[in-house]
């Protein structure tokens, strides 16, 4: 998958598990990074959407570290320069639901919802599956937000091309 597909800032997410990955000498950037750079971004959509879901922040933190502790370490300068299997998957999974929510550049909320679709450790610290994230029964928080987010959108358009006019 090229970096050209995701958005500023979920290449800022990859590139932050990246630094968490090195900075504790682990061989591979895994989902337990990406997942810790999703949690770490205060200005991202995450932590409203797990509330929503009653996810319980502190607990999945608390988990995510004893996974961190686990994940095995590497000496020598070559710590953390490409993804594991499982986080591949993540970046994977997150490309394909773009078709889902017809969006066309993957977001925080997709590498979120695909951790949460996963198999491995990461996945399994959350109490709701991605079936409950995003609900067939009418629109889930993360449908809401990225509404609301295409509306802002087409509105800043709309301003952008009124004031061209003027000019």
């Amino acid at each position: 998958m090229s970096l050209q597909n995701l958005t500023i800032k979920s290449q800022e997410i990859l590139q932050q598990a990246q630094q968490l990955a090195f900075n504790d000498n682990h061989s591979f950037i895994e989902t337990e990074h990406i997942l810790q750079a999703l949690l770490n971004d205060k200005d991202s959509a995450i932590d409203f959407l797990l509330k929503k879901n009653n996810v319980n922040i502190g607990y999945v933190e608390e988990k995510l570290k004893i996974a961190l502790t686990k994940l095995p370490k590497t000496t020598g300068t070559s710590a953390a320069q490409s993804l594991g299997r499982e986080a591949n998957n993540v970046i994977l999974r997150s490309s394909s639901t773009l078709k889902t929510f017809n969006d066309e550049f993957v977001s925080v909320e997709h590498l979120l919802l695909a951790i949460v679709q996963g198999s491995d450790a990461t996945a399994k610290v959350f109490p709701v599956k991605k079936a409950e994230m995003v609900s067939a029964k009418g629109p889930s928080e993360y449908e809401k937000i990225k509404m609301e987010q295409k509306e802002a959108s087409k509105q800043l358009e709309q301003e952008i091309a009124a004031a061209q006019q003027e000019l």
